[in-house]
């Protein structure tokens, strides 16, 4: 993180995007597995994190430069 922040990148924490203080999203709602061997996401987890990117980072996702 301090390494991104001298070089005036952006760090995203992976853990930050799936876990809150309580627990993670491993699987949906309805049982759906977002990984499918611990390290992997499967179709609909990659779809659940990309939802969680943009909202938390939408200035990766638009016209804004990737640099602070």
């Amino acid at each position: 993180r301090q390494l991104a922040s001298e070089q005036g990148l952006i760090f995203i924490d992976i853990k930050n995007l799936i876990c809150s203080k309580k627990s993670c999203d491993y699987v949906g709602k309805d049982g759906t597995p977002y990984f499918y061997d611990g390290h992997h996401w499967t179709i609909e987890g990659g779809g659940v994190f990309l939802e969680k990117m943009m909202k938390q980072y939408p200035q990766l996702f638009g016209k804004e430069s990737h640099r602070k």
